[in-house]
């Protein structure tokens, strides 16, 4: 009974370690104001293409 409540503990931070590693990717991205780096150099660009 013990090692059930062990193993299902374990598939549960298993599951929820892919998650919590998007929802902070999310957040971070959101904090900066872009999706992804790239999109981050691309309008760095824009911004200063005119020059």
């Amino acid at each position: 009974m013990r090692f059930i409540f062990k193993a299902l503990i374990v598939v549960v931070i298993i599951l929820a370690f892919p998650l919590s590693i998007v929802l902070v990717f999310k957040n971070w991205s959101t904090a900066i104001g872009t999706s992804t780096p790239m999109s981050l150099k691309l309008g760095w660009l824009e911004q200063y293409e005119p020059i």
